[in-house]
């Protein structure tokens, strides 16, 4: 009689143990999903300003090309 009262005891406190990790383990997956939410919205913002540098380069560029073809005309 003993041991099985001991028996159900251990087994109820190892299903509290059980559910206590996995809500943690949901805790941890909301906090790692927003993690990469936040990761991906900056990756996405440095190709905008990536994407905005190359077309100030490439502007720049056409307009050195033209000074210097202009310049060589003359």
């Amino acid at each position: 009689m003993a041991v099985s009262l001991e028996a159900i005891i251990l087994s109820t406190l190892l299903l509290f143990s059980s559910n206590r990790q996995g809500e943690k383990d949901r805790i941890r997956a909301d906090i790692e999903y927003e993690v990469n939410v936040k990761a991906e919205l900056e990756v996405a913002h440095l190709h905008e300003k990536l994407d905005h540098l190359h077309e100030d380069v490439l502007s720049r560029l056409a307009k050195i090309e033209r000074a210097t073809g202009a310049a060589k005309l003359a």
